[in-house]
């Protein structure tokens, strides 16, 4: 069989190593295959053995080791009691190798496959959850259930990758320790996810603080006025300063007492002459969607515009050619991350001077953070990483 493997066209050898019931020691010998084709096939196969993982986890082909990332990902959690004992320390041998590779496309496919598992190996998920790249971390604090309150609170301790306490603040039945802790590191980003988590246990004087708080931090309005269970007291507040329309939601709300919603109904009558339709930012977005319509919204359009400090009107022009909402475009730009700001403009379609300017001129990017380009004008980061980016940040 080795004889016939070694003579074979790399089709052939592509085919065998795809085989699910392909001898162990052919497939052991095809992980060393000079055909980086067939040593992606045998990273993906199920049957190959463990020993031949081993081999691949160190390959100099990228492919080959994500494909082996996917598959080990996939398989770990769900071993077979039967299992246990040897095979199972060798698998998690391949898996420590993989945590720790160079490339965080790898690392990232690990945690989109353990992020969810109670059976995953603790030790990686802490690796995971601690890795320096944002897409790596964020799926495992989201989702994992072997995180606990203390480890959440040791992550944000250690001044974690920009966007880890969004993630964070998006767990489910987040308690209240970790959402207090969130609120003491002052991430305004983060702090509007905790707040749009219905799940999250927020207590009513972390609530206080956020409040006193958000007359400076619209992104943060919304959020608590969707939020459940507020008390009245804290009603009457965000009543003081939200906008006419976030008003008139909150004095729809089914938990307001009588008093409550004839005082809330009167401020919105009072607001009724007061329209929105007219103000400048309503103005610049009508601008920027007859520019967009009539194909002139171009890229010089938007440069000079970050010329001229002109950030409604930049905001809306990312957010019209990128298929985004302004608020999520805002987001990013207040992210202080550089490949968030990068996704963005590449999502508008621009070029990578574009991104460029944002991360200097409007989003204010920390030089530890900025994004360089690649060859002189090119984006450096993978068209995958930058369309997560812009999910992770307008989800």
């Amino acid at each position: 069989m080795k004889r016939l493997a070694a003579s074979a066209s790399d089709e052939e050898r592509v085919d065998l190593a795809q085989h699910a019931e392909a001898r162990p020691e052919v497939l052991y010998y095809l992980a060393s295959d000079q055909s980086g084709g067939v040593r992606q096939a045998i990273a993906a196969n199920p049957s190959t053995p463990v020993q031949a993982d081993k081999i691949l986890a160190s390959d100099v082909d990228e492919e080959v080791r994500a494909k082996l990332a996917e598959k080990i990902g996939r398989l770990l959690p769900n071993l077979p009691p039967e299992s246990a004992g040897k095979l199972r320390d060798r698998v998690l041998e391949v898996l420590s190798i993989l945590v720790e590779d160079q490339l965080p496309r790898v690392r990232r496919i690990l945690a989109e496959q353990l992020k969810d598992s109670a059976a995953a190996p603790p030790d990686v998920i802490q690796r995971l959850a601690r890795d320096p790249e944002l897409s790596v971390a964020a799926p495992v604090l989201q989702y994992s259930p072997l995180l606990s309150d203390q480890d959440l609170l040791d992550i944000i301790a250690s001044a974690p990758v920009q966007g880890a306490l969004t993630a964070i603040s998006r767990r489910r039945g987040l308690g209240s320790g970790v959402a207090d802790a969130v609120v003491a590191a002052d991430d305004a980003i983060a702090i509007a996810a905790l707040l749009a988590n219905d799940s999250a246990q927020i207590r009513e004087e972390t609530l206080d603080r956020i409040v006193n708080r958000a007359p400076d931090n619209e992104g943060w309005h919304e959020p608590l006025v969707l939020r459940r269970m507020l008390p009245p007291r804290l009603i009457r507040r965000l009543a003081s300063f939200v906008t006419s329309s976030l008003l008139n939601i909150l004095a729809k709300r089914d938990d307001l007492d009588a008093d409550m919603a004839v005082e809330l109904a009167f401020l919105v009558k009072s607001k009724l002459g007061e329209t929105t339709a007219a103000t400048p930012d309503s103005s610049v977005a009508s601008q920027v969607a007859r520019l967009h319509a009539e194909g002139k919204l171009t890229e010089d359009e938007v440069k000079g515009a970050i010329d001229r400090q002109e950030l409604a009107f930049v905001i809306h022009a990312l957010a019209v050619r990128g298929g985004l909402q302004p608020p999520a475009v805002h987001k990013m730009l207040d992210s202080k991350s550089g490949k968030a700001v990068t996704a963005l403009a590449w999502k508008a379609g621009f070029t990578m001077d574009v991104a460029r300017l944002l991360q200097h001129r409007v989003a204010k990017v920390p030089p530890s953070s900025l994004v360089h380009p690649k060859n002189g004008d090119q984006y450096p980061l993978t068209e995958r990483d930058m369309d997560w980016y812009v999910s992770f940040h307008s989800g």
